[in-house]
């Protein structure tokens, strides 16, 4: 009887601590990618999964379609926030849990093996999303609004691809 209370304490540990250390990752990520979409949007760029097509190749079709990415981006922004806000009530309530299950010593151990653990996550995932703004540097305000739609495209080569030719 006591082996059997014993192994499902065992286990309810377990299960909290592995909550708690999921917990952590996941506000890592969610913290990088709020971090990420704002770097974006300050430098005026939109992530390729939030771009739209712009159905018909017009001026005004090509300015509706980037003000609907910037729209997407906004969203994301505010729903990424909104999770993160959940993920840090969520961490709360596991942390209490199982500061309750353990000793003082056993939970701060546990918590600190937890956030190394979520330090290394968030370390990770930005230098992945670091490189990727690397990999699309931004590009002058006349050349963004000639040439929106190709945002990774360095402003030296739309500049001489836009140049009107000269007739020799």
């Amino acid at each position: 009887s006591q082996s059997v209370e014993q192994c499902t304490r065992h286990r309810l540990l377990l299960k909290l601590t592995v909550d708690y250390s999921r917990c952590l990752e996941k506000i890592a990520r969610h913290k990088n990618n709020v971090i990420y979409s704002l770097r974006c949007k300050e430098e005026g760029y939109t992530p390729k999964s939030l771009r739209i097509r712009p159905p018909i190749d017009t001026k005004a079709g090509r300015a509706i379609a980037e003000r609907a990415s910037r729209q997407f981006l906004n969203e994301r922004l505010r729903t990424s926030n909104h999770r993160l806000r959940e993920l840090e009530e969520e961490t709360k309530w596991v942390e209490i849990d199982l500061e309750r299950a353990l000793s003082t010593e056993d939970a701060n151990k546990m918590k600190k093996m937890a956030r190394d653990n979520s330090e290394h996550v968030l370390v990770k995932v930005r230098e992945k999303q670091k490189e990727k703004l690397e990999r699309c540097p931004p590009i002058s305000s006349s050349t963004r609004d000639r040439c929106s739609e190709y945002p990774c495209v360095s402003s030296l080569v739309v500049d001489i691809v836009l140049a009107s030719l000269s007739v020799s």
